[in-house]
């Protein structure tokens, strides 16, 4: 499933795990919304924490948050 929506994966050391956080949903849901051992499982547990919130959502009949356009510059070498 294709979505607009970021999602970011930073380590924790305090945790010993990935983190996933959803900036856009930061309203909506507890932060961190993922964990893993490795940045993929981390990716994955995301991805499926995200899908499970919008459908969610849309099945309470909430509004799902705009997402927001983070852009960065970049330096290509």
């Amino acid at each position: 499933m294709h979505n607009p929506y970021t999602m970011v994966i930073q380590w924790s050391a305090l945790q010993q795990s990935y983190v996933v956080f959803l900036p856009d949903f930061a309203g909506v849901v507890h932060q961190p919304c993922a964990t893993g051992r490795t940045f993929a499982e981390a990716a994955h547990q995301g991805q499926q924490a995200l899908h499970v919130l919008i459908e969610h959502l849309e099945d309470c009949g909430l509004a799902l948050p705009i997402p927001q356009n983070y852009s960065y510059p970049l330096q290509v070498a």
